[in-house]
């Protein structure tokens, strides 16, 4: 079913209950699980990549509770990253200056696009890789910060992976409810793998 369908809070209970602390194996089986079911709320085309992420996005963020997931896609040859598709699950407290309420309006745009130039760990993270940060990371990027600081957000995961149709991003975002996220960026990017398997098409224009 559905997110709010039989099996749904159930589901994330039990991921919960167990020390407090997302299990990667159990975040693979699940998501593996709604893959091979063919998606959890709509039917997808066979080559619909749009989907298999979606789907990768709405089951992880259900057992981890998160409060976001956004989809991004950059085009062959473009290093130019723009929002393809997101779910926003619990409203949060950024900063109230107005160029913060700005930033957050442009970054959260439905249609926002980014110069990947200016970030650098999700660039790398295009081309097949992971990365997972916690607001106010002494290491952490400028330009990455940013996007969690303004929209209040407490951490993020990223994994992306190309295929035929061009290059991909999936985040989940936490706040202060949401299970650690430390600990599945490999099982993330594992799962994003999967979904660009197989045939494939470019989101919709």
């Amino acid at each position: 079913g559905g997110p709010g369908g039989p099996g749904g809070t159930g589901v994330r209970r039990r991921f919960r209950g167990a020390a407090h602390s997302a299990d990667p194996g159990q975040l693979l089986a699940a998501v593996l699980t709604a893959l091979d079911q063919g998606g959890t709320q709509r039917t997808a085309h066979p080559a619909d990549t749009l989907a298999r992420l979606a789907t990768v996005a709405e089951t992880a963020a259900r057992l981890l509770n998160a409060v976001a997931w956004w989809i991004s896609y950059v085009p062959p040859g473009s290093r130019l990253m723009r929002t393809t598709e997101h779910a926003v699950y619990r409203m949060t407290g950024g900063p109230g200056s107005s160029r913060a309420v700005t930033q957050r309006a442009q970054i959260e745009a439905p249609d926002a696009v980014f110069d990947l130039g200016h970030y650098p760990l999700t660039r790398r993270a295009v081309h097949g890789g992971a990365f997972a940060l916690r607001a106010g990371g002494t290491a952490n990027d400028a330009a990455e910060e940013a996007v969690m600081v303004v929209s209040g957000y407490k951490a993020m995961v990223a994994a992306g992976g190309t295929n035929p149709a061009g290059g991909w991003l999936l985040e989940l975002f936490a706040d202060d409810s949401t299970l650690p996220l430390g600990q599945i960026a490999p099982a993330l990017r594992a799962l994003v793998a999967v979904a660009l398997s197989g045939p494939s098409s470019p989101p919709p224009a």
